[in-house]
């Protein structure tokens, strides 16, 4: 019996067979595929002598691709070895170790695709791209009595910030399937008694961090021209105080993780104490 193209479990899947690309060149056909997502999770512990968990909280995630690729040229152990010197003349190729102490591997990375033998070229449905790989750790080459020889592969997959959101290391299937609601706020809305006539405008969301709840301003201190408002989210809780006339960070120990920011701009009559303001917001999500 055949082995299947494709088994495994939510976290560990096997390509019984598959053509590489690194960075849309072709190295070669791999006999053996493997990848490997790993969901690291921390622990939360009823108290500092316990055992028993709470709770876990998703920190990261580790993704690894191991692959056995078929036939020893220069070219392929370059793949497999990014910080090797492959020099080439006329159709003769070389290739020798040696990098700068220091040197990182981050930077030698690039697009991952593994995409399975069974499938016409064309059909890109069931293909496993990264954005961010590069080859980590141990290389081996074997070479079989028969005379070939395969080069077994490790390759580190990295998040891609510069991607959405819950889509930083990459996909399999097709990268036209869906599409991303971008976090919104909605319109502000004083309060019925407010005295002061100020506006609290230009609120930024962020995809990253942004809940779907209702955030509150409500002043706590008049000033003449200016004023504080404390600021809670209906799930985030309370965020700390705005000041009129400066811009507000939910998070105020790093602002471009904040979930919302904004300004309250001074009117006339000054604020009162117990002013509001409300808006909504909401999440990013798939569709």
């Amino acid at each position: 019996m055949s082995q299947p193209a494709l088994s495994g479990n939510l976290t560990s899947f096997f390509v019984s067979a598959a053509q590489v690309l690194a960075g849309n060149v072709d190295v070669g056909f791999a006999s053996e595929v493997s990848v490997k997502v790993k969901h690291e999770m921390t622990e939360v512990m009823t108290d500092q002598l316990g055992k028993t968990k709470a709770n876990h909280y998703y920190v990261g995630d580790t993704i690894s691709v191991e692959m056995m690729l078929d036939e020893l040229t220069a070219a392929r152990l370059k793949t497999a070895y990014p910080f090797a010197k492959l020099m080439t003349t006329g159709g003769a190729q070389r290739i020798s170790w040696g990098q700068n102490i220091g040197g990182d591997a981050f930077s030698l990375a690039t697009t991952l695709r593994i995409r399975p033998t069974v499938d016409d070229t064309g059909n890109t449905s069931r293909n496993f791209l990264f954005y961010k790989a590069t080859p980590v750790g141990d290389s081996d080459v074997k070479m079989h009595p028969s005379g070939k020889a395969q080069i077994k592969v490790t390759f580190h997959c990295y998040p891609d910030l510069s991607q959405p959101s819950g889509e930083y290391f990459g996909y399999y299937g097709d990268i036209s399937a869906g599409s991303i609601v971008h976090a919104s706020a909605g319109s502000v809305t004083p309060g019925g008694g407010n005295v002061g006539l100020g506006t609290l405008g230009t609120i930024v969301v962020s995809d990253n961090f942004t809940l779907s709840e209702t955030w509150t301003a409500t002043c706590l201190a008049a000033v003449a021209a200016s004023g504080l408002f404390s600021v809670s989210g209906s799930v985030s809780g309370a965020k700390g105080v705005a000041t009129v006339g400066s811009t507000f960070y939910s998070n105020s120990i790093t602002p471009a993780n904040s979930a919302v920011s904004f300004m309250i701009a001074d009117g006339t009559p000054d604020f009162a104490v117990g002013d509001t303001f409300s808006f909504a917001t909401t999440a990013k999500s798939y569709v």
